[in-house]
């Protein structure tokens, strides 16, 4: 019999026993194969990433971003958002300059290139959140996303209690 809410389950000996089934980060980690099989059908053809998409998105209903804001946004740390950005750049998706009131910081902002295809791919993104929440009854849609954010809302995890 499994524990409420926790991972475990004991079985004869009550020696406690891993269970999937409710393993709360291997359920994420199965729900994230979901998302990725459901991007690659619906957005592979793109050639973009899931996370370069969610940069261009970003970009796009902030024109101009000092990079490492981008990356705080995102959630993406510096040195893959650079070689990230390098990419996107070169593809003719984006622009990096300096800023004039701060030349060591850098700004991103869509070109008129990736902002066309950022605005081309949104519809299409929108779609397939709503196709990987297609399981869960609709009423139950907002508080799940809520709880996602609750999940993914903080950089770092908080310290156990105590310690």
């Amino acid at each position: 019999m499994s524990r409420a809410g926790t991972p475990f389950a004991t079985d004869e000996d009550t020696v406690p026993v891993l269970a999937l089934e409710i393993h709360n980060a291997h359920l994420i980690r199965r729900a994230h194969q979901r998302a990725t099989a459901i991007f690659q059908r619906m957005l592979g053809h793109s050639g973009l990433t899931s996370i370069q998409l969610a940069v261009l998105g970003t970009l796009d209903r902030t024109p101009e971003l000092p990079q490492n804001e981008l990356g705080r946004r995102t959630a993406i740390d510096s040195a893959t958002l650079s070689m990230m950005l390098r990419r996107l750049a070169s593809s003719g998706l984006l622009d990096r300059v300096a800023s004039d009131s701060d030349q060591r910081v850098q700004l991103v902002r869509l070109t008129p290139k990736g902002q066309a295809l950022t605005r081309r791919l949104a519809p299409v993104s929108m779609d397939l959140s709503a196709a990987l929440l297609d399981p869960i009854p609709t009423a139950e849609r907002a508080r799940f996303v809520e709880l996602l954010q609750l999940i993914g809302g903080e950089d770092e995890p908080a310290a156990p209690k105590g310690n």
